[in-house]
């Protein structure tokens, strides 16, 4: 599997990188990242707790942050299933809205 990563705190640029990727070539993608906590909802797949240590159990969290009292993390299948249609995954960042490969 190919992947960019860009991994960061909120307004670093990430969303510009990202859509410039996107600009340059339709096969980058962006993923959804999982969110557990309150707050912001646009560019989150809000998950339970129990839902989030089950993804954990799996193997399936490839990344997982705590910040601003929420878990965000990427679900593994959100990177693979992309690669199998044959694109790039682009993945959001697990502090900020959007990135390439986080």
């Amino acid at each position: 599997m190919s992947a960019i990563v860009l991994y960061g705190p909120p307004a670093a640029g990430m969303d510009t990188v990202t859509a410039a990727l996107r600009s340059a070539d339709q096969r980058f993608e962006p993923v959804t990242k999982l969110k557990h906590g309150p707050g912001r909802s646009a560019g989150y797949r809000f998950v339970t707790a129990e839902e989030l240590e089950g993804l954990r159990r799996q193997g399936r969290i490839v990344v997982e942050t705590r910040r601003y009292g929420n878990v965000y993390a990427v679900d593994g299948l959100s990177l693979t299933e992309p690669q199998r249609r044959g694109g790039f995954r682009s993945p959001t960042s697990a502090t900020s809205r959007t990135c390439a490969y986080c």
